[in-house]
């Protein structure tokens, strides 16, 4: 702080002050060198943690994504394998041929063993530029647990007693040869054979504890390795401080289903049981038993495993406040070490992301929820999500003039316990999101002596990857360090970037509103909202969301008739559409949408058990821009699939019917649906070519988003026309009117109209209340 405790006209002149966005390198860069002979340097980690419980078809998902990912990593970055069921195995990528060594997950301990003793974790980690082909060949390997229990069957039967090895491969009978040195013979699994469990905690747990060795050279580099020559302008004044370089980790896992094995378990495994022994009664039904007295047998126990499936809907009721405990400490363990975990779930039924999600969200972490394999985008999110740009090891600091001070702050970060202000991000890309809140210092606000311009600075420090051209420089041109960094793949830089705002204050609240930004507050509404929902419930969070528009449509009614008297104000229509305050006329529609999303409205039909928790992970993180489409669609029409007709509409039924156009398009963030009325001419072709203008613009609308969206066409009169009729938002649907409870009659049937009605009485209510309290006075 000794750099800022100068005159002001002295800090004016400062770089990071003059500039409004200013960046520099904190230290020299350092070189990462790949080559046959290993990596030298703190190389990025990339750790996929697979699920082989799963089915054959996710098992092909997962495949097919993770050799996407092999092409987004950069040559220079490490890559491990580990996969998961009631074992886990570590995959040997040096081998030529598929090699795993196992270690069983019991019910109610964790790993027997720590990982590191059965395969040092350099041999488990690959260089990818190196070993892409042994890599690749370990992935095709990939099988369910299922197949591998029914192989290694079928192959101990064939072998001669007391074979060691037999024809199968080494991923079949749990042999491996000595591919990497330093490894330990395998561990048989010796559990019996059936349906896979799934021990994702236990699994987490181990793996975590597994990557404290990246805090060991050759993963990183001490402050001796940073040296100042290359530190920018300042740039080390301001840094708030220099930690040693450390390996970039991310860790990718998989899901196909609730964990319900060992620590960290979801269901009661009493139940799982029971279900598969019910499932193996109804297999394996002689055919002498079939008949009267054997269809009663086996459709009763088809019966009880119907129950118990419907049963595992509600599989929270089996959380006990351990297990939630167990993954709030998995994220703060993730967090310490610097790990980014990404979820990718791929289940028809729940998974269990409610109680799993903070250890994405601690940890910088994204998450990723597909209903079903055939319409997942799994291997593009994934390639996607490796290839762009990432920061890790953040620490951001916001600093004000007097008069006004930072108060809370919003996104995937957490404050120091040492330093005010200071808050840490484990990872994010160039979309991650913040927000802030400020108060005034006084009750003269931005009026008391000696404020000047109001102004902000955030500073963000941060760790980045850069890939090294073949002359040395960062991206081709010439950058601090790169005489050290010649013939480097990449460089592990330490950057920081300040930005400085400077606000422009008023005493007139109407002028305010005029400037505010309606995507901002909607952000902000969102981030508080959601932080009331845990808290208090999502009922009195729509209360609280409800009452905040009341409060602020009273207060403009009130600035825009600032003469008028009580009456006159009572009188007075309440201008809900703020013709005065422009950039608020979308709010209450935003407001009402907010009301209607997944985050506050009760669960529709057949919505997936996770929805709620994805949106509100997936939320937390957008700009205000792509906010907003989430939160209110985006209906453009069509005249024909290659001409645009009007860019946006409404989200009613009357827009269908006023429109002439007969193509709709439908932009729900994660969702996008082509829409074609009954009065389309059949000689329109649907679904749209590949090659018309309708196409192009829902490529560009999934080539933008930070997870592709579903694609879904639907014809008026069909039964995907349901999903299309139910983004309508617009439209009165089956959830009462806010503060008031659900059930028959008028106040169940509540759209905008009804909404923007109901604020206006409150509005009036609110006004009456206060002249009545005046007039006691």
């Amino acid at each position: 702080m000794k750099r800022y405790g100068i005159p002001q006209y002295q800090r004016q002149a400062l770089p990071e002050a003059k500039a409004s966005v200013y960046e520099a390198l904190v230290g020299s860069p350092i070189p990462i060198y790949a080559g046959l002979q290993g990596i030298c340097g703190p190389a990025p980690v990339y750790i996929a943690l697979v699920d082989t419980a799963g089915e054959e078809d996710f098992i092909e998902l997962v495949r097919s994504a993770l050799l996407a990912a092999l092409e987004a990593l950069p040559p220079g970055a490490l890559f491990g394998l580990i996969t998961f069921s009631n074992k886990l195995g570590l995959h040997d990528l040096r081998s030529p041929t598929p090699a795993v060594r196992y270690i069983p997950i019991f019910e109610s301990q964790p790993l027997l063993v720590p990982l590191a003793e059965l395969m040092p974790l350099p041999a488990l980690l690959t260089p990818v530029g190196a070993f892409k082909e042994s890599i690749t060949a370990a992935l095709e390997a990939l099988e369910p647990e299922q197949s591998i229990d029914r192989t290694r069957a079928d192959a101990s039967t064939a072998q001669p007693s007391g074979s060691a090895n037999g024809t199968a491969p080494a991923v079949a009978n749990g042999t491996a040869p000595p591919a990497a040195p330093g490894t330990q013979a395998p561990m048989h699994r010796g559990l019996a054979h059936g349906n896979a469990m799934r021990g994702f905690g236990a699994a987490l747990l181990g793996v975590l504890d597994y990557l404290r060795g990246l805090q060991q050279p050759p993963f990183t580099s001490g402050p001796e390795g940073l040296g100042k020559a290359a530190v920018g302008a300042g740039a080390q004044a301001m840094a708030d401080m220099l930690p040693p370089a450390q390996s970039p980790v991310h860790l990718l896992t998989f899901l196909s289903g609730l964990p319900d094995l060992g620590p960290g378990r979801l269901i009661n495994p009493r139940k799982r049981r029971t279900a598969a022994s019910l499932a193996t009664q109804v297999v394996r039904m002689p055919e002498n038993m079939q008949g009267s007295n054997g269809s009663v047998d086996a459709g009763s126990a088809a019966a009880q495993l119907r129950n118990l499936e419907l049963q595992a809907e509600s599989w929270q009721e089996d959380v006990s406040p351990q297990t939630r405990q167990f993954y709030e400490q998995a994220s703060v363990a993730a967090a310490s070490l610097g790990v980014c975990v990404d979820m990718f779930a791929i289940s028809a039924g729940a998974v269990g992301l409610p109680v799993m999600e903070p250890v994405c969200n601690a940890s910088g972490g994204a998450i990723y929820l597909y209903t079903s394999v055939d319409e997942s985008a799994l291997p593009q999110d994934v390639y996607r999500r490796l290839s762009g740009q990432h920061a890790s090891a953040g620490l951001l600091r916001v600093r004000t003039s007097a008069g006004f001070k930072p108060v809370r702050v919003y996104g995937r970060l957490f404050a120091d316990q040492q330093f005010d202000n200071l808050h840490h991000i484990i990872s994010c890309d160039t979309s991650d999101t913040f927000a802030m809140d400020f108060e005034f210092t006084s009750k003269e606000g931005f009026l008391q002596e000696g404020v000047v311009t109001p102004t902000v600075q955030v500073a963000f420090q941060y760790t980045a990857v850069v890939p090294v051209s073949p002359t040395g420089g960062e991206n081709g041109e010439s950058a601090g360090g790169a005489r050290e960094s010649k013939g480097a793949h990449m460089q592990l830089q330490r950057r920081i970037r300040v930005a400085t705002m400077r606000l422009a204050p008023s005493s007139d609240a109407l002028e305010v509103l005029r400037n505010a930004s309606t995507d901002a507050v909607v952000a902000v509404l969102m981030h508080k909202i959601m932080k009331a929902a845990r808290a208090q419930g999502a009922a009195a969070a729509r209360q609280l969301l409800r009452d905040w528009l009341v409060i602020l449509a009273t207060n403009y009614h009130r600035t825009t008739m600032p003469t008028a008297s009580p009456q006159q104000l009572l009188s007075a229509q309440v201008d809900l559409n703020f013709v005065e305050a422009p950039p608020l006329q979308r709010l209450p529609r935003l407001v009402y949408a907010l009301l209607r999303s997944p985050l506050l409205a009760p669960p529709a039909p057949g919505q997936h058990p996770d929805l709620t928790a994805f949106i509100e992970h997936l939320w937390a993180c957008l700009p205000p821009q792509e906010l907003i489409t989430a939160v209110y669609p985006v209906l453009s029409s069509y005249s024909d699939p290659d001409t645009l007709a009007l860019p946006r509409h409404s989200l009613s039924q009357a827009a269908l019917l006023s429109s002439p156009a007969p193509i709709f398009l439908l932009d729900a963030y994660i969702l996008v649906m082509v829409f074609y009325t009954a009065r389309c001419p059949p000689t329109i072709p649907f679904p749209p070519p590949q090659s018309s203008a309708l196409r192009k613009a829902i490529g560009a609308i999934r080539a933008d988003r930070k997870i592709s969206p579903m694609l879904r066409f639907a014809r008026e009169g069909t039964e995907e026309a349901e999903l299309f009729s139910a983004l309508l938002l617009d439209e009165a649907e089956g959830h009462a009117p806010p503060g008031q409870s659900q059930g028959g009659g008028e106040s169940a049937m509540f759209g905008l109209v009804q909404f923007l009605e109901h604020i206006r009485t409150e509005v009036g209510t609110q006004l009456r209340g206060e002249t009545a309290l005046a007039e006691r006075k």
